[in-house]
């Protein structure tokens, strides 16, 4: 019976290949949309990170409840403490920096992680080939070894297995190479190229460093204790250090967060906006389906009530068009299947790098079933409505009907305009979730920066400390800005630690001079900022009073300090900052003049209202605070030109003073501009593309009805002519038959989206979910749509020869 029913479907597909081809593709599209974010959902969501176990690990941070500024690492003294006075977790660290590959044709910048030996250990993860570190190769002296990354031995060493045990060359150094990690292999949102133990300096480990708080942390829960146990115990130990060294700890904790939650960071929100944004077209696909599958059915009615008549059950008549139906939509799903792996195609190239688990998006067998299961449900769904109507068709008025309408015409009639009025409604809650987005998306591109990015190049260098000490850094930087800032195309040059959206954001405690003394942990803390003379005008910072650096402040010279707008409203209400000292938190530093206030600048994120900031003449940061650089450094270079053309000038210039240097993250400032919108902009355009989807489905459903009525009205419209309608006439009845569906359905998706954009509120930015704006564009958008969609059948209508349609049976 199946297969007959199965066969039956097959031929009434082909017997109508025009309706089956549309179906098809309305399917495919809302289907494969589905499959294609649900892929994504999986892959970030529901998937397990890729360690055993990992439900038990976590990451550690430095957490105090009183500060504004996030302090997301840990100094080296307080992991250590950590590391050994608690009972409930093993925890281990990362450092990433840099080092350079010599030996190797040129110079090659490499991203490394300086780990706790026994991290990979804590993660549970081994080497594809070779081995872990060893406790041995933490203590200084006796840590030259290196894990590569795949990627690496793969690019660099031919995946020659031989390099094992071999020495290469890194800042200069040799380091045998240990192992190679697995394919893939990221610690927890990094890629780094290589892996080293970390030793910690002298600097590092004495009192003084747990004001340095440079490492990531991470832990495993020891069998059988829970996440609020182990917070329970860090909570104590905690207290003890912060009574212990309360010019570093007090007010400070460590803040324990399972390790898939800081992973996904904000990203959960924009995935569940996505996968409700896709399933509002795969239900706009299913009406519009469904109203196809209606009109094809009306040619049917014939065939269907004389089946019935020789005998054929309600219930068979049913089977057999429901099968009809999901044999159309497993089709559809077949197809979708296809552009969903197109489209997962596109997202891991063309995806923000900041998307969690990127590289790992796949079509994998759960993401085969769901669609499978997808299309079954909606071949059901969309297959149940026409099933029902025409398996209780009046035989007799069916059978003697001959072009005039009937009672089950009445029925269907209800059910496509019903359908219609679901699809308008649905789409106008996307279209209108869609209208919000980019304007929050333009408010975001269009919000006041502080700064200009437009022909603006940044590069970093890193200088190996074994060869680079304490102030020969700052020489040799200042010997290359001499160098770049005499090349062709060069405007201006700048350095600086870190530049705005790059996402480094150090943060530092301050002291004013006269202010009554507190502990380390009471005091205010700003984001410090390094940069030469030509900083602020490189990057064309407003200057609100006062001066920018000069040439002449040079460590022999009086220590200053610019402040921006944030720090000087917090400090220094009502009194003139000029002239007032503060110093930096860290031993050795002296009291700094403020000598210039600028305009605040969004340094972390567009989305992120500035705060506090602070800025140090490149020439008098002190040897403890250079250390504390530790020899990176990011050159800022103003072109007249193309910014990006300069990138072998700099690589010259770098090559030029040291051979064994490598420019890298060569990157221009629009380039880091759109990075640190990458994941509102991925949004919004995903979802828009669904809006426009669900749009020109919703236009096609449109056009389908009022076509369908037209040919069904012949004879109405025929009689309305000769009786003396004018063109006026039938325009205004065929056009005001679809604008009032798609008004009414307007009413019902406005309504309905006035509820669901609260749901939105937080992907917002600038824009409130009731935003006039979005609320008015949207419908007279989705009305003159729908007024092109009318104005073709009506057209068609206009042709109608009254003699002809008179004779029509």
């Amino acid at each position: 019976m199946l297969q007959s029913n199965i066969r039956s479907a097959i031929r009434a597909m082909l017997g109508n290949p025009a309706t089956t081809l549309a179906a098809v593709i309305a399917l495919a599209l809302g289907i494969g949309s589905t499959a294609a974010i649900f892929s994504i959902l999986n892959t970030i969501l529901l998937r397990p990170l890729p360690y055993p176990n990992p439900d038990r690990l976590t990451v550690a941070f430095a957490a105090n409840p009183g500060r504004k500024i996030p302090q997301l690492k840990v100094s080296y003294p307080n992991y250590s403490d950590y590391k050994s006075l608690n009972h409930s977790l093993r925890l281990g660290s990362t450092l990433i920096g840099a080092m350079v590959l010599t030996g190797r044709d040129l110079p090659e910048n490499l991203e490394s992680s300086a780990i706790s030996p026994d991290l990979f250990d804590i993660l549970g993860v081994a080497p594809r080939i070779g081995a872990n570190f060893t406790a041995d190769n933490g203590v200084a002296g006796k840590g030259h070894v290196v894990l590569l990354s795949d990627a690496i031995w793969r690019g660099k060493f031919a995946a020659d297995e031989g390099i094992i045990g071999r020495p290469i060359t890194l800042d200069g150094q040799p380091y045998i190479v240990t192992g190679v990690m697995p394919k893939g292999f990221r610690l927890l949102d990094k890629s780094p190229d290589i892996f080293i133990p970390h030793a910690p300096s002298p600097a590092e480990s004495n009192v003084a460093g747990r004001g340095r708080s440079t490492l990531e942390l991470v832990a495993r829960l020891n069998d059988g204790v829970s996440i609020d146990q182990a917070r329970s115990d860090i909570e104590a130990i905690a207290a003890r250090l912060a009574e212990q060294y309360s010019d570093f700890n007090k007010g400070w904790t460590l803040r324990l967060v399972p390790l898939a939650e800081q992973l996904l960071g904000n990203t959960r929100g924009s995935l569940f906006a996505l996968f409700g944004a896709v399933c509002f077209v795969l239900l706009i696909a299913c009406a519009n389906v469904a109203n196809l599958l209606l009109v094809r059915a009306g040619a049917r009615q014939k065939e269907i009530a004389v089946r019935s008549a020789l005998g054929a059950s309600p219930w068979a008549l049913i089977a057999q068009l429901l099968v009809e139906s999901v044999v159309l939509s497993l089709t559809g799903g077949l197809l979708g299947l296809g552009l969903a792996w197109l489209a997962i195609r596109a997202v891991v190239r063309f995806g923000p790098a900041d998307l969690p688990r990127l590289n790992e998006i796949s079509i994998d067998p759960q993401v085969v079933f769901f669609t499978l299961a997808v299309a079954l449900f909606t071949g059901l769904l969309f297959g149940l409505a026409p099933a029902l109507t025409f398996a209780r068709l009046d035989l007799n008025s069916v059978l003697r009907a001959s072009g005039r309408g009937n009672s089950s015409d009445s029925v269907r009639s209800l059910l496509r305009n019903s359908l219609v009025v679901a699809e308008v409604a649905l789409t106008m809650v996307l279209l209108t979730g869609c209208s919000l987005l980019l304007r929050s998306l333009w408010t975001l591109e269009q919000v006041d920066r502080g700064y200009q990015v437009a022909q603006v190049l940044t590069f970093k260098v890193a200088l190996p400390e074994n060869r680079y000490k304490e102030m020969a850094v700052a020489r040799f930087h200042q010997r290359l800005l001499e160098t770049i800032e005499s090349l062709p195309g060069v405007e201006t040059v700048a350095l600086t630690r870190d530049v705005p959206l790059s996402g480094a954001n150090p943060t530092l405690n301050y002291v004013m001079e006269g202010a009554p003394p507190l502990a380390s942990g009471d005091q205010p803390r700003a984001r410090y900022r390094i940069a030469s003379a030509g900083y602020f005008k490189t990057l064309q910072i407003p200057l609100i009073k006062g001066r920018y650096f000069e040439r002449s402040d040079i460590e022999t010279s009086q220590p200053v300090v610019i402040v921006n707008e944030a720090l000087a409203k917090q400090m220094f209400t009502g009194q003139d900052p000029l002239g007032r000292r503060i110093q930096c938190g860290i031993d050795g530093s002296p009291f700094s003049t403020i000598v210039g206030i600028v305009k605040n600048t969004r340094s972390v994120g567009l989305d992120s209202e500035p705060g506090p900031e602070t800025y140090y003449p490149y020439l008098q940061v002190v040897p403890a605070l250079m250390n504390f650089v530790e020899g990176t450094a990011t050159l800022i270079v103003r072109s007249s030109g193309d910014p990006a053309l300069l990138i072998n000038s700099m690589r010259g210039a770098v090559r030029k003073m040291d051979p064994d240097l490598a420019v890298f993250q060569a990157k221009t400032m629009d380039e880091l501009l759109a990075g640190s919108v990458a994941q509102p902009r991925f949004r919004t355009m995903l979802i828009v593309s669904f809006g426009a989807a669900a749009l020109v489905l919703a236009v096609i459903g449109m056009y389908s009805v009022l076509a369908y009525s037209v040919a069904q009205r012949t004879q109405e419209i025929g009689v309305r002519v000769a009786l003396g309608a004018t063109a006026g006439d039938i325009l205004k009845l065929v056009i005001g038959q679809g604008m009032r569906l798609a008004m009414f359905g307007a009413v019902i998706g406005l309504g309905a989206s006035f509820i669901l954009a609260g749901l939105i509120e937080k992907l917002l930015y600038g824009v409130k979910p009731w935003d006039l704006t979005a609320f008015v564009a949207t419908p007279l958008l989705l009305l003159a749509v729908t007024f092109a969609a009318t104005y073709l059948p009506a057209r068609r209508a206009l042709k109608i020869d009254p003699l002809v349609a008179l004779r029509s049976d």
